[in-house]
């Protein structure tokens, strides 16, 4: 996102997007799609509970931006969606069905909200992404001024990346780019907020060297975690089909990392499992419950 601002700073007059333009924070967007509720009329959506329709409303205007989508887009996809069952001659799941039939009304704040954000001269993240991407794509001499300024590229956590960063990427570095990317796919976990396993799994098809593939290095020594954790998270994380992971790979241990230790708590409440992690940190830093009866310091207890 830092590197679509600075493009949007820069060249955004070009598709005439000022400088100047202003990013929302989440609350200003948020009150911006609630005000826009009072000037709409539904036919079949019922506004019962307003911050779970704003927040669809959210996460609709987030998926369009990240899939360079429009909203009209989206519902012909629904349409030919509901084809496909009446021509199989099958149901439509309930969950489904509701979502069909309120994504219309949806879609239509949507595009008001996109339209009230171009009126007030306001973007919010996922449109620093898409208009960066129009930037690129449209002016050819911005994507190789880009290009030339930055020729060799290390792209790091890509399996956190979503589709338009992919394809904004892909209009700057065209095949036979220097491109690297950093990532796992067993670290893939933000696919709730747009990101796309299939990146880093096709890479080599996405970003082609002149000899027409990638090369693959393996990162699989951790550093961090002692043998015990490693096997556990290995244990827990072969359960997903390989083809998901990019192939198997079991993770090495670095010997000075000790054996480490994994244990499962199952309480009944936050307030018991606060109360369990006080004593824990207690006994580490005072009880001397570290490794060989030592005193662990405060600096080194993280809780995640």
């Amino acid at each position: 996102h830092g590197f679509a601002d600075r493009i949007l700073r820069d060249y955004g007059p070009k598709i005439g997007i000022e400088p100047e333009v202003a990013l929302m924070s989440e609350a200003q967007a948020f009150m911006l799609v609630a005000r826009l509720f009072e000037e709409i009329t539904f036919e079949r959506l019922r506004v019962t509970h307003l911050p779970s329709l704003i927040a669809k409303v959210r996460a609709l205007a987030e998926a369009c931006s990240n899939h360079l989508v429009d909203p009209a887009e989206v519902i012909a996809a629904d349409r030919a969606l509901e084809r496909r069952y009446l021509e199989m001659d099958k149901k439509i799941p309930a969950k489904l069905k509701r979502t069909l039939n309120d994504r219309p009304e949806i879609a239509r704040v949507v595009e008001a909200y996109v339209d009230k954000k171009r009126e007030l001269a306001r973007i919010d993240f996922g449109d620093q992404i898409r208009f960066a991407y129009r930037v690129v794509t449209e002016r050819p001499e911005v994507a190789n001024a880009l290009r030339t300024r930055w020729p060799v590229v290390l792209l790091d956590e890509y399996q956190d990346t979503n589709i338009a960063q992919r394809e904004m990427m892909r209009a700057i570095y065209p095949e036979g780019s220097s491109i690297t990317v950093v990532g796992d796919p067993d670290q893939a976990i933000y696919a709730w907020r747009g990101a796309t396993l299939y990146n880093i799994l096709r890479f080599p098809q996405h970003f082609k060297s002149n000899a027409g593939g990638a090369a693959m290095l393996p990162l699989q020594r951790s550093f961090r975690s002692g043998r015990r954790i490693l096997e556990a998270a290995d244990a827990l994380i072969g359960a997903v089909p390989a083809d998901r992971r990019g192939g198997e790979k079991v993770l090495e241990h670095h010997p000075p990392t000790g054996e480490g230790d994994v244990r499962c708590d199952l309480l009944e409440s936050d307030a018991d499992e606060a109360t369990l992690l006080a004593a824990e940190i207690k006994d580490l830093t005072t009880n001397g419950g570290g490794p060989d009866g030592t005193k662990v310091p405060c600096g080194e207890i993280a809780v995640l």
